[in-house]
């Protein structure tokens, strides 16, 4: 073999080398969600890959020893807010069935503030370790407010029907107002 062909086969050698090196250390591509703002509006945000996630402030309410709490989730990547609610067991005191929801709601200087989506889901103490969601609202970045809720009901044949509860929200009224107020 010439002098030549065995240089540039060593450097052809190298470069491989050094490009398969570079392919291992890079990050894989961020995966992304199916859906984003108004295309969420009602999808389930898991089955969408909104991930991103993070747990808007004063949002949270706990039971009763924490073995369950609700609280309100954003995804910028899905630019959606949706809640949550952790059942980590049943209650002693309480073992109801109930219902977590979210409502955006937008201004008008018409109406004044008037209900643009309300999702709400039902959950059951059957079971331990688990996650609920809600459907996802959009987060349009207009003048909107948010609220997380949950609420207990009997079961079935019983006519109990708890109040809703709420996070905190921005001003202790439970609402999550964007742009903040």
């Amino acid at each position: 073999m010439k002098a030549g062909r065995r240089s540039r086969s060593i450097l052809l050698g190298l470069i491989l080398a050094l490009a398969s090196s570079l392919i291992v250390v890079l990050p894989a591509a961020p995966a992304y969600a199916a859906c984003y703002g108004a295309t969420c509006n009602g999808l389930d945000p898991v089955a969408q890959g909104c991930f991103g996630r993070s747990i808007v402030p004063n949002t949270e309410k706990w039971g009763s020893r924490e073995d369950y709490g609700m609280y309100m989730i954003h995804s910028s990547g899905c630019s959606s807010r949706w809640t949550r609610m952790n059942i980590t067991s049943c209650p002693t005191v309480q073992c109801l069935d109930g219902r977590i929801a979210i409502t955006r709601q937008r201004w008008s200087q018409q109406e004044g503030w008037y209900n643009a989506q309300f999702y709400h889901k039902a959950f059951s103490f059957m079971a331990s370790n688990v996650q609920i969601n809600t459907p996802m609202v959009p987060d349009l970045a207009v003048q909107e407010r948010y609220i997380a809720c949950y609420r207990f009901e009997g079961t079935e044949g019983s006519s109990y029907v708890g109040s809703w509860e709420c996070g905190r929200g921005d001003n202790g009224d439970g609402w999550v107002y964007d742009p903040p107020q």
